[in-house]
């Protein structure tokens, strides 16, 4: 499992090149860690960009300004948060 608590949803890692609004994307991850709700995955579904979209291409890596660990929290997030 990634080890994200270090996001503070900045979005200083992007431009992500698949349009993913990470610290959105992040803090849906967050919530639903700890509480699943149906509106998350209704929330999830309705970006124009999620967490399936990512190409893990690290560009976002080059950018945190946290060491989060973003390619392998957003392959967590789709085994969470895709339906």
């Amino acid at each position: 499992m990634g080890n994200h608590q270090d996001c503070v949803y900045c979005n200083h890692c992007l431009p992500c090149p698949a349009g993913i609004d990470i610290g959105a994307m992040m803090r849906l991850f967050d919530q639903a860690r700890i509480a699943m709700r149906p509106e998350l995955r209704a929330a999830y579904a309705a970006l124009d960009a999620n967490a399936q979209d990512c190409l893990a291409c690290g560009e976002c890596k080059e950018r945190r300004p946290f060491g989060m660990p973003t390619v392998e929290c957003m392959a967590e997030a789709t085994g969470i948060l895709a339906e």
